[in-house]
């Protein structure tokens, strides 16, 4: 997004999403690693909850990519695709991944340094980086196939074409998959597609149509929610609270629709809300990396606070925010990573 194009909605939303995505990473890197952390039913409980519900947070990112990259006036070319958006994020994924690739293979025990470099080169290749990093090889896939997705979206000129790819892929890829894990049976029908690529143009279809009301958005958010909450304490809650979910998409949808009634403005601070929307990219790809530090090498986790534990989630996701937002601003400092971030 060019700074000519700021749109004070979508700079909210990012910055929400960013702190619900640093939100789901506190809980699953904590709750994930048996091996390496002790807590109790309750307390795991707990993280896998506040997990489901902040799980929107990253199909609003690909959202916000539709909204912004295959709206009518934007012109999108392979040349672009290619050499502006593809390029920028893959130069990302290797350093960056190169380096937490490198920190997870010093970390797993002794190795010569030419191990390192070798396993951590290795890991970026093979996706064996921090598992936040998925986010970034699709977003390279979803640039290579950019063009193809405008071409469809710009000649459907009212939309109805749109809405019925939206609705099909919804039910072979995100309602079909939900009842064979719950049912455990198999649905052999399918539409060879990905979930970033629905949360693309779903974000494209939301951000060019009639906004809904906010009291709608307010309750389905609400609904959902509770649903989640309740499908946690009967164990089916990563069934129904994926990325691939139809209740996820529905809830995604309703916080981007939400966010779109906030009215524009024009004064000094969307100037400083712009510069906090800049360093979002940098948050998402360092936070791990203190919420890594503070768990293996400090032992400092959400249950280290004995029965405080609901809320120091919520205190250490804040400070693994505020250390990210800082870090980001430092390396926005550096020329050569500022073109890459911002």
């Amino acid at each position: 997004m060019e700074k000519k194009d700021i749109h004070t909605w979508i700079c909210w939303l990012r910055i929400v999403a960013t702190v619900a995505v640093v939100m789901i990473h506190t809980c699953s890197s904590f709750v994930y690693h048996y091996d390496l952390f002790t807590f109790t039913t309750d307390e795991a409980l707990y993280m896998h909850t506040l997990h489901r519900l902040c799980v929107w947070g990253v199909p609003v990112f690909f959202m916000i990519t539709g909204a912004l990259l295959l709206r009518p006036e934007k012109k999108i070319t392979y040349k672009v695709c290619l050499r502006k958006y593809a390029l920028r994020i893959t130069l990302c994924l290797f350093l960056f991944g190169f380096v937490l690739g490198a920190m997870k293979v010093a970390g797993s025990g002794s190795a010569g340094v030419g191990k390192i470099l070798a396993g951590a080169l290795y890991s970026v290749i093979c996706g064996d980086s921090f598992d936040h990093l998925w986010y970034l090889y699709a977003l390279i896939g979803i640039y290579m196939i950019l063009p193809i997705l405008k071409a469809f979206v710009d000649s459907d000129k009212d939309g109805k074409g749109l809405a019925v790819a939206l609705v099909l892929l919804l039910i072979f890829d995100f309602v079909c998959p939900m009842v064979e894990g719950l049912t455990g049976g198999n649905i052999a029908f399918y539409i060879p597609m990905t979930y970033p690529v629905f949360y693309v143009l779903l974000g494209h279809y939301l951000a060019t149509h009639k906004k809904i009301s906010i009291k709608v958005d307010l309750a389905v958010i609400l609904l959902l929610c509770v649903a989640f909450v309740v499908a946690e304490q009967y164990g089916v809650g990563k069934k129904l609270a994926g990325y691939g979910s139809p209740f996820t998409a529905v809830l995604a949808a309703a916080m981007f629709d939400l966010f779109r009634h906030i009215k524009p403005r024009s004064d000094g601070k969307v100037e400083m809300l712009w510069s906090i929307d800049r360093l979002c990219f940098g948050v998402y790809l360092i936070h791990p990396v203190f919420i890594h530090f503070s768990y293996r090498y400090l032992g400092i986790t959400p249950v280290s606070a004995g029965d405080m534990y609901p809320l120091a989630t919520f205190g250490l996701c804040a400070v693994f925010f505020v250390l990210s937002f800082g870090g980001a601003w430092v390396m926005t400092s550096v020329p050569y990573l500022k073109k890459l971030l911002v």
